[in-house]
């Protein structure tokens, strides 16, 4: 990582490609979240699309309550 100081500031530069995204679920105890969830709501509609959107979205929102979605930068390697 470069650093470059310019009249007293900091800047660091980052390499985006080196970096991935993640989530960390060894504690994740989302059951009673998961069985209160609206799934009813899901099947209203009739396009199947729609069925998996509205899937995603329930699931993800309950995931991004218990776990955040973290970013790490790949280690260098030799």
């Amino acid at each position: 990582m470069a650093v470059r100081r310019n009249k007293g500031q900091t800047s660091r530069r980052k390499n985006l490609r080196n970096t991935f995204s993640y989530r960390n679920t060894k504690r994740l105890d989302a059951q009673n979240d998961l069985s209160k969830a609206q799934w009813d709501t899901v099947f209203v509609v009739e396009d199947t699309e729609d069925i998996v959107d509205s899937w995603c979205k329930i699931f993800a929102d309950i995931l991004d309550w218990h776990i955040r979605v973290k970013e790490k930068r790949e280690k260098k390697r030799a």
